[in-house]
């Protein structure tokens, strides 16, 4: 018997079908160790306590009572263009990387940096959070790894649309009295299909995927 026709896949369907697996392995190697958390913030403003009149805080506190609500409250304090309270999630002397590798070395420095980059990068712009994952070091100690979704950035040069962008966040938190503090943040841009970064010979930063040879 004549064994039937096989399908034979377009160039396209094949690179389909090789990021899809890709996506699979990559999902596989770097699994969560802990299950997602489910319990939703608050719809209410109680987190965000603004300071009583008489008390020496000049800007509302961003108040987060479990580690998982610090990355729901980074998006709350992002939406509402709030450096302030952003800021307030952070230690004093907390540390943090943007996905440039911009690296702040204190509250104050967070503060100023996401001032700027509320009013001129991202001034309409919404953050969501996707999927939280805690995972607890200790009674007192927490790393929380959220993804995120950023929409709405703002036009810069030729770009007059940006598009969606998502990104990874870690972020340490400690336990301070009945609340939790970050002491470290980190936040990595997501690049579908793609495994790691290349310098190309003309020094252009780009992103790469060895399986197939693709760069871009």
């Amino acid at each position: 018997m004549t064994p039937p026709d096989r399908h034979q896949h377009t160039p396209d369907e094949e690179r389909r079908i090789r990021d899809a697996a890709l996506d699979e392995t990559l999902a596989d190697t770097f699994p969560a160790s802990d299950p997602l958390s489910s319990d939703p913030n608050p719809d209410d403003d109680t987190v965000l306590d603004t300071p009583d009149a008489g008390d020496d805080r000049s800007a509302r506190q961003a108040v987060a009572s479990r580690p998982a609500d610090i990355p729901l409250l980074f998006a709350r304090c992002w939406n509402s263009r709030d450096p302030d309270a952003l800021a307030s999630l952070f230690d004093e002397d907390a540390e943090f990387v943007n996905v440039t590798g911009l690296w702040w070395h204190d509250r104050a420095a967070i503060r100023k940096a996401h001032a700027y980059g509320l009013d001129r990068i991202f001034n309409t712009s919404t953050l969501s959070v996707t999927d939280t994952r805690v995972k607890t070091l200790d009674a007192d100690v927490a790393v929380v790894h959220a993804r995120m979704t950023l929409v709405g950035q703002t036009p810069v040069g030729e770009v007059r649309r940006p598009g969606t962008r998502t990104t990874m966040f870690s972020f340490v938190a400690r336990r301070v009295g009945d609340s939790w503090s970050c002491a470290s943040a980190q936040n990595t841009d997501v690049v579908p299909h793609m495994e790691t970064n290349v310098v190309d010979e003309g020094g252009a930063f780009r992103s790469a995927n060895y399986r197939d040879a693709r760069v871009r």
